[in-house]
């Protein structure tokens, strides 16, 4: 579970980096990510998190257009109905865990040069029983790399 976690974190973390047919309105340079996830259900009820990162945006990164196949930890997640666009982007992604878990989520940011923004829902199936995630993700540009 914690891998998948993790390549949630990333992808919300990195989602800027994805371009396809219009570059997105991300500025290169060092940015710092806060996602706050909330999740419900299971047998602990309602938990929230909330975690800090910052890491550098290239602009090769911004411009890459296999980004997402390069991330490390997801190689159980499946990437479907991706829309990018210089405003902002949409997806949703499937994992399967070896250990039975699932997760099916829905993502959608937005860019604005030094700042992004974005939304992620899920569904994730466990030992524990099905829970819910919601992740609320914001972006800054606080500098160069």
């Amino acid at each position: 579970m914690r891998n998948i976690l993790i390549a949630i974190a990333a992808l919300l973390a990195l989602a800027c980096s994805q371009a396809q047919a219009d570059t997105p309105n991300i500025e290169p340079g060092m940015w710092e990510h806060t996602n706050v996830t909330t999740f419900e259900g299971g047998p602990m009820g309602e938990q929230e998190e909330t975690s800090t990162e910052q890491e550098c945006i290239t602009q090769e990164e911004i411009d890459d257009r296999d980004f997402f196949a390069e991330l490390d930890g997801v190689e159980e997640c499946t990437i479907t109905d991706q829309n990018v666009s210089s405003s902002g982007m949409s997806y949703s992604m499937s994992c399967e865990h070896e250990s039975g878990m699932s997760v099916e989520m829905d993502a959608n940011m937005s860019f604005h040069g030094t700042t992004m923004s974005g939304e992620m829902h899920g569904k994730l199936v466990t030992p524990m029983g099905e829970m819910s995630m919601k992740v609320i993700s914001e972006g800054e540009r606080i500098g160069d790399c």
